[in-house]
């Protein structure tokens, strides 16, 4: 299963990267992302190549890339932050992102990223003022029932662009001496 990754974690990737519009032109770079800095790229060579030292960056929307690992990569909105030129040496350029994507090449920010999304925070239930289970006892032969109702989305509310809903999910965990069930209510947006 392909490791996920939050806003919490700290990674760096190594790999190659590439302008969209130029995906033959690759460009040794090591992305690295921390919730203090953001997401930073550092490449070893310069996009549009000695040329572009006069200019200030690239005016592309996006950077692609690919990792040791064969993960795909986007950084959407890349500005530079700096940019050197070594004599003798190597030229390199530093670029900020304002939004990082795993898993998938996207164009622009106007492509569509997400079809739905999941949030999942404390206190949920009591937000929402409902419960995911409901639970009853029988007492005659001591079994406690729980039900949860996983089926589709609940609308909440709409707008032109996007829902909002919930929903719930259960989980179970067992062994010889133990079960364990977790019941999450999530709150969805999406189209």
């Amino acid at each position: 299963m392909a490791k996920s990754y939050s806003l919490d974690d700290s990674f760096s990737f190594e790999g190659f990267w590439w302008l969209p519009n130029k995906p033959d032109e690759h460009i040794a770079g090591t992305l690295s992302f921390s919730q203090e800095s953001g997401a930073l790229l550092q490449l070893l060579g310069i996009f549009g190549g000695f040329l572009a030292l006069n200019q200030n960056g690239t005016d592309a929307t996006a950077i692609h890339g690919i990792t040791k690992e064969g993960k795909r990569i986007t950084l959407l909105e890349p500005m530079v932050k700096n940019r050197q030129m070594n004599l003798p040496g190597i030229a390199n350029e530093l670029y900020y992102a304002h939004f990082l994507c795993i898993g998938h090449h996207f164009l622009s920010d106007d492509e569509e990223i997400f079809r739905k999304s999941l949030f999942r925070f404390e206190r949920l239930e009591e937000w929402l003022v409902s419960r995911p289970f409901d639970q009853s006892w029988d007492f005659d032969s001591l079994k406690l029932n729980i039900e949860v109702d996983k089926g589709p989305v609940k609308e909440m509310t709409s707008f032109p662009a996007y829902k909002i809903g919930k929903s719930a999910n259960m989980n179970t965990k067992s062994s010889s001496t133990n079960y364990t069930i977790d019941v999450m209510s999530f709150l969805f947006c999406g189209v």
